[in-house]
């Protein structure tokens, strides 16, 4: 008998997570870029996630920061891949930093924006500011057979470190929030960080962050001490 094909589960296009509940279904056409301009595609989504999603869109401020944000990365990268600075990033490299904001290896037929899935460009950024040490020393001494393999295994140091990152920058989230918020007993959220298996050269690193990327000597000390 022929086997029946296992039906993958339907994941919401704005959170990524499964939709369990039919009832809890929706289809909505959505605008997409394409090479040919932007079209509409159907997508599916929890039906609490419909408004989500577009209020995301029509949020000025938060569009133009994450669009900052990514102008951020793609420069970083540029820079950390050796790339010199009249020439564009490989498209590779591009398509790996977009696939990483939706947790994907790289975006199909997705935007990149507005998606509470993935990590945010803000993440990423600093998670290639932490990583910079060893992806610099990797592009020096590591031999690779072409560029994507070079970029691969650059993305391969950031994706180690992403989790780690993402829990520190929510961690000082939430001690912020809290300390706004007048709460006198807030102590020690954030945990001092101490490095451990794979995470060496912390200091080395923190130091090439403060020195070299711009950001205040007192927010990296939050998210480490």
């Amino acid at each position: 008998m022929p086997q029946k094909k296992i039906q993958k589960p339907t994941k919401c296009y704005h959170c990524g997570r499964e939709i369990r509940d039919s009832r809890d279904l929706v289809e909505k056409k959505i605008p997409l870029h394409t090479r040919s301009g932007i079209r509409m595609y159907r997508r599916k989504f929890h039906i609490n996630c419909i408004p989500k999603y577009f209020e995301n869109l029509d949020t000025e401020s938060e569009t133009m920061q994450e669009q900052s944000d990514w102008i951020k990365c793609y420069e970083l990268f540029r820079k950390l891949l050796g790339i010199k600075e009249d020439a564009k990033l490989p498209k590779h490299a591009v398509m790996r930093l977009q696939g990483l904001r939706i947790g994907e290896y790289i975006p199909n037929g997705q935007n990149t924006r507005a998606l509470e899935r993935g990590y945010s460009f803000d993440v990423i950024l600093n998670t290639m500011r932490f990583s910079s040490v060893a992806i610099t020393d990797a592009c020096k001494n590591v031999s690779f057979k072409d560029e994507s393999h070079k970029i691969n295994y650059c993305m391969s140091i950031i994706m180690s470190n992403i989790n780690f990152m993402f829990k520190r920058m929510e961690s000082k989230a939430l001690t912020d929030k809290l300390l706004d918020s007048n709460k006198e007993d807030v102590v020690n959220i954030v945990a001092p960080y101490q490095a451990k298996g794979g995470m060496g050269r912390v200091q080395e690193a923190l130091q090439d962050i403060k020195k070299s990327n711009g950001e205040s000597q007192e927010y990296w000390d939050s998210l480490f001490n």
